[in-house]
């Protein structure tokens, strides 16, 4: 339902999917919530679709890379791997691009 209304507003141009992007990851990032960190992974994977990784950004990479590493929810895995997906499909399968953006800094 959630989905629906977030595509119905996105597809129509009332609000840009771009700006949903950094609010989906603050709550992937944030949340403690089992059904609300994968609900925003989707989110996020529709602005992607939409808008482009800069919808998530260097930053939203880096929250969804380490919100895959420390998810201990299968399912919820499925969906930052799924969000992964888009992300290489929008690079073009530029996964050095990819893990440049994502590699730790010291």
């Amino acid at each position: 339902e959630i989905l629906a209304i977030f595509t119905l507003v996105t597809t129509k141009k009332i609000y840009p999917s771009q700006k949903f992007g950094p609010v989906c990851m603050k709550v992937l990032e944030k949340s403690k919530s089992n059904p609300s960190r994968p609900l925003a992974a989707e989110l996020c994977s529709i602005a992607v679709q939409s808008a482009g990784v800069s919808a998530i950004g260097k930053k939203g990479l880096v929250i969804l890379s380490s919100a895959l590493n420390e998810e201990t929810v299968a399912e919820a895995k499925k969906v930052y791997i799924d969000l992964f997906e888009i992300v290489v499909e929008k690079l073009k399968g530029d996964t050095d691009k990819l893990f440049l953006a994502i590699k730790p800094t010291d």
